[in-house]
């Protein structure tokens, strides 16, 4: 099995952290850099890359990092009318992070979600998300290969 260094996934981390509010992404890259040190264990190569492996994990830790530091800005014991007229408390809505936790580890969701894609979504996808070609360039080099006419049909694929 090759080496996996760390130092290496500086630009996953960018382009993962670039998703996400700027006041949060000084804290998201620690939080991603020591993350990775944290999965590379994890990582099983007959799996897939582990570039997928590490997106997949970093990209759902951020997401749950933001949300908590998003929640504790309020107070999670207030109480919220619910549509039936009942009270309760913002604490009691919350899931486990623990549940969370096992869900990612337990999953493959790029997996799952790439089977659903044809091979031209999969080609736009992974152009962009890994290889970090920019809209405008993959319509103006693969735009006559792929049949692609505009920038939003780019956009589409890419929310998908």
């Amino acid at each position: 099995m090759n080496e996996i260094n760390i130092n290496d996934y500086q630009p996953l981390i960018h382009l993962i952290i670039n998703r996400f509010d700027k006041q949060f992404r000084n804290d998201l890259f620690n939080e991603c850099y020591i993350k990775l040190f944290e999965i590379k264990n994890k990582f099983n190569p007959s799996k897939g890359t582990f570039q997928t492996f590490a997106f997949q994990h970093l990209y759902f830790h951020c997401k749950h990092f933001v949300i908590k530091n998003q929640l504790n800005k309020e107070s999670l014991d207030e109480h919220i009318v619910d549509s039936d007229g009942e009270e309760t408390r913002k604490i009691d809505l919350l899931e486990s992070s623990t549940d969370l936790a096992n869900e990612i580890e337990t999953k493959d969701y790029l997996n799952q979600h790439s089977k659903q894609l044809t091979q031209i979504e999969k080609f736009i996808q992974k152009k962009y998300y890994e290889d970090g070609v920019s809209v405008k360039n993959i319509i103006k080099v693969y735009q006559p290969f792929h049949l692609i006419q505009n920038e939003k049909t780019i956009y589409k694929i890419l929310k998908k």
